[in-house]
C-alpha cells in the first residue's frame, strides 16, 4: 500500500477499492527485495528509534519499530500502468527537492530549527518524506545561515530574504512552518508552501510537535501530486513545440534528449528543426501542457 501512496500521491490510496485489489498479490509487480538491520550512529543494531507512519488506515500514526527495514523493488511500468487502469492519477519521478524552515516559539524561547537541533522532529518529517517520495533538507544554521535570515523573517514570512538564504541549498520548492506553543506539549503551526511562483498558505493542526510538523509535510506532498499527477484517463497533447538553446555539440544534443525521454509526461519527441545551437523539438505528451511544463521545468538540466 506504501507504493501505492507514493505513486499515486494520495494519502488515501490504499483504501481505494480499485487500488486495494492490486495489494493483494504484490508479487506480481515485486523484482527484487532484501532485510537490511538498522544501526545507530555507532554502528550498534538499532531495535528502537525508527519510526515508520501509516498512511492508508484510520487510527495510530506511528507504528512500532522492529529495527529491520525492508526494502523491495517494484517494476514501476507495471504498477504505473496498473493504477492507470484503476482509474487512479500516476505521480512519476518529477519529485521537488524541498527545503524546509520552522520558526519556533515556545514561550520566551525563539529558534529556527536545523537539520541538528531537534532529531524527533527531524526524523519524523524525513520518515514521511521517504514514504512521500519528497527528498528534503533542512537549514544548517550555520554562520552562513544565520548571517542571511533570523528568526523574524521566517515568522513573518519574508520571502525575499527565505529565497536568497535558501539558495545555497538548491531547493525546488521551500515549505516555511511557523509554531507556536499552546500548552504543555502541544502546539500550532501557520504554514507556507512556496513553489515556483505560487505561494500557499493553510492553518496546520495542533499537537505535538511531530505530530504537527509531519501533518505539514503531507499537505505538502498532497499539493505537489495535485501539480505533478498525470490524471487518469487524460488524453494528453501532441506536437507540443519546445525550443532548446545551448546545444553546441553532439553530447549536449544526447543528454537534452534522454532528458526528455526519462520525464513522466513525455511519451516520445521529434527533432523537428536545427538552427547553429538551437533545437526545436516536438514532444507527444501524456496530461495537459501544464504536466509537461512543470515536468521540464522541476529538472536542473532546462
Amino acid at each position: 500500500a506504501a507504493v501505492l501512496v507514493k505513486v499515486t500521491g494520495e494519502r488515501t490510496a490504499g483504501g481505494v477499492p480499485a487500488l486495494a485489489a492490486l495489494t493483494q498479490d504484490p508479487n506480481r509487480f515485486l523484482q527484487q527485495y532484501h532485510y537490511e538491520q538498522t544501526q545507530d550512529k555507532n554502528g550498534n543494531t538499532q531495535t528502537s528509534g525508527v519510526t515508520y507512519f501509516d498512511l492508508t488506515r484510520n487510527g495510530p500514526l506511528a507504528i512500532a519499530g522492529t529495527g529491520l527495514v525492508l526494502h523491495a523493488k517494484f517494476d514501476p511500468d507495471a504498477v504505473n500502468q496498473a493504477i492507470q487502469n484503476a482509474g487512479e492519477p500516476v505521480w512519476g519521478r518529477e519529485r521537488p527537492a524541498t527545503l524546509v524552515w520552522l520558526a519556533l516559539q515556545d514561550g520566551a524561547t525563539r529558534s529556527i530549527l536545523s537539520a541538528t537541533s531537534n532529531p524527533s522532529v527531524v526524523q519524523a518529517m524525513n520518515s514521511v518524506a521517504t514514504q512521500r517520495g519528497i527528498p528534503l533538507m533542512f537549514p544548517n544554521m550555520d554562520a552562513q545561515d544565520q548571517q542571511a535570515i533570523a528568526f523574524t523573517d521566517v515568522w513573518t514570512g519574508n520571502q525575499p530574504v527565505i529565497q536568497q538564504a535558501s539558495a545555497r541549498y538548491h531547493p525546488d520548492a521551500i515549505l516555511i512552518g511557523d509554531i507556536y506553543s499552546m500548552n504543555a506539549g502541544q502546539y500550532a503551526v501557520r504554514w507556507q508552501l512556496m513553489s515556483g511562483d505560487s505561494v500557499q498558505a493553510w492553518n496546520g493542526i495542533t499537537g505535538d510537535l511531530p505530530t504537527i510538523t509531519t501533518d505539514g509535510l503531507q499537505t505538502a506532498a498532497d499539493n505537489y501530486a495535485k501539480q505533478y499527477a498525470i490524471a487518469a484517463g487524460s488524453v494528453g497533447v501532441n506536437e507540443v513545440p519546445l525550443e532548446v538553446q545551448g546545444i553546441s555539440n553532439v553530447d549536449a544534443y544526447a543528454k537534452v534528449l534522454a532528458y526528455l525521454n526519462a520525464l513522466t509526461p513525455v511519451k516520445s519527441v521529434q527533432v523537428r528543426h536545427v538552427t547553429a545551437d538551437t533545437v526545436t523539438f516536438r514532444i507527444d505528451a501524456r496530461g495537459s501542457e501544464a504536466n509537461l511544463a512543470e515536468a521540464i521545468t522541476l529538472g536542473d538540466l532546462l
